[in-house]
């Protein structure tokens, strides 16, 4: 740490604390836990679509392998239903995933923001989202 009192480093590295630039890194990581909760609940949107589209596909094509293969229509739909089933978990999982480390990096920031010494209550709220600069205080 410098001993130059007029430009203090608190201890993070030689650049001096700067509320806005704390408030700004919050606000980012906060868009980053953002798109992880929202791309998770993507995922879990897509499962159901992806899971019953490869068994219908594979109905479809199905139902036209007897004519040039000799596998049961009934042996095709079960295993690729089985596979859509499959398919339809590991995606709906990956999603609950995603949004479990969103709404985890949510909470850890919370934590962060909430037990700064270093922000004032506004600068809390601005950097949590909940307050912009210039508008009235509740």
């Amino acid at each position: 740490m410098s001993e130059n009192n007029d430009n203090p480093s608190h201890g993070f590295g030689d650049e001096p604390f700067s509320a806005p630039s704390m408030i700004t890194r919050y606000q980012t990581a906060y868009k980053k836990a953002d798109k992880l909760v929202r791309k998770g609940g993507r995922y879990k949107k897509a499962a159901p679509i992806v899971g019953i589209g490869l068994w219908m596909l594979a109905l479809i094509a199905a139902a036209a392998a007897p004519k040039f293969m000799h596998i049961p229509l009934e042996r095709v739909a079960v295993a690729w239903g089985i596979i859509g089933v499959v398919v339809w978990i590991l995606i709906r999982a990956y999603g609950n995933k995603l949004e479990i480390q969103g709404q985890t990096f949510y909470a850890t920031l919370d934590t962060a923001v909430n037990t700064s010494p270093l922000l004032d209550n506004l600068q809390k709220a601005e950097a949590m989202s909940i307050y912009k600069e210039g508008q009235k205080a509740l």
